[in-house]
């Protein structure tokens, strides 16, 4: 229990704005032994999907570094049933990291009937790069 622990802290400056909350600490938990998994990669500008295959407990934290001094990186979802679609829903700017938590449901696929298609059946976890090619480090882990 508590073998992970995570620090935040955010400061909004900018003309009359003067934004800080509180910073935020909290233990997590992680119940496989997997990661950090893949490292770096590079993310093309017709897309990378982001192999996730050595970890066997979804669900872990997910570190994204973008180490490129120019060009960001949009990520998201494919689904390969779906070729040349793709859902992007965050960016990460040249230089900047971000931690998250990836879903204990990647892979899954909703549907508009009951329940979910299996764990593996559909969505990748997939990045485009913006104006070259960029070499981001990815560090995942077990949930």
């Amino acid at each position: 229990m508590n073998e992970i622990y995570i620090q935040n802290f955010t400061r909004i400056v900018k003309g009359l704005l003067n934004y800080s909350p509180p910073p935020t600490q909290f233990y997590a938990n992680m119940a496989g032994y997997k990661g950090p998994t893949p490292g770096s990669i590079t993310v093309t500008t017709a897309g990378t999907t982001v192999n996730l295959s050595q970890l066997t407990t979804p669900g872990g934290i997910c570190i994204l570094w973008n180490t490129d001094p120019v060009n960001y990186v949009e990520y998201g979802i494919i689904d390969p049933a779906f070729p040349g679609k793709w859902d992007p829903f965050l960016e990460i700017l040249p230089g900047e990291s971000y931690q998250h938590r990836l879903s204990r449901r990647l892979g899954s696929q909703e549907s508009t009937g009951t329940g979910t298609h299996p764990i593996g059946s559909g969505v990748l976890f997939h990045m485009k790069a913006v104006g070259g090619p960029v070499d981001m480090i990815v560090f995942a882990f077990d949930g």
